[in-house]
């Protein structure tokens, strides 16, 4: 990251060894330089690069994702990667002006794996093949029918919700908290993110 303009790009390759290979390594930093220049299409002008790569270490290597994101006045950056492997990685930005939360924020992406921002984020056909399947199961059938939905409605909230939305997550950081409370209490508002994942 530079300034208000900020990168990531994961790369995958077969082995360990090539990961810590510095051609590999020298590779890895020229895409992520590239990507933060021009974006993320800057990665089909390294693809001759990519092949020769590939000979020459006899290992396929993948760009697997690449993002660029820049910060307006009054929004912060963070990143995150996760060590020792480096194969969580994820990129925050934000409306606030603390930095340090802001990359708390990230830590938490990169264990929790949300998929969308907010409950409103998650498609509709996604939500009602859920609620479906809760509305099936044999408890919930076994309720009075003025309560099913209420009993669906709560599941749906806490198993699913928790589990894909930031907004509705417990913050990693004080589980009493739900993310969404965690970043009204540090004046963030999170605005996008990505992580990138190259062992899932």
């Amino acid at each position: 990251m530079s300034g208000n303009v900020g990168a990531i790009v994961a790369i995958g390759c077969e082995t360990e060894p090539v990961s810590k290979n510095e051609e590999f390594l020298r590779f890895a930093e020229a895409v992520l330089e590239a990507v933060e220049a021009d974006g993320p299409g800057a990665v089909a002008g390294l693809e001759e690069q990519r092949l020769e790569l590939v000979g020459r270490l006899k290992e396929n290597i993948e760009i697997r994702g690449a993002t660029r994101m820049e910060a307006s006045e009054g929004e912060l950056l963070a990143e995150y990667v996760h060590p020792p492997a480096n194969k969580i990685g994820v990129l925050v930005r934000a409306r606030g002006n603390d930095p340090a939360a802001t990359r708390r924020v990230a830590m938490h992406i990169s264990f929790a794996a949300p998929r969308f921002l907010r409950v409103d984020d998650v498609p509709a056909e996604e939500l009602a093949s859920e609620r479906a399947i809760y509305e099936q199961q044999p408890d919930v059938q076994a309720k009075p029918e003025e309560v099913r939905g209420k009993i669906v409605e709560g599941r749906l909230r806490k198993e699913f919700l928790a589990a894909i939305a930031l907004s509705e997550q417990a913050w990693i950081h004080d589980p009493s908290l739900t993310t969404a409370k965690a970043l009204e209490e540090a004046g963030l508002e999170v605005l996008e993110f990505v992580r990138y994942a190259l062992a899932e």
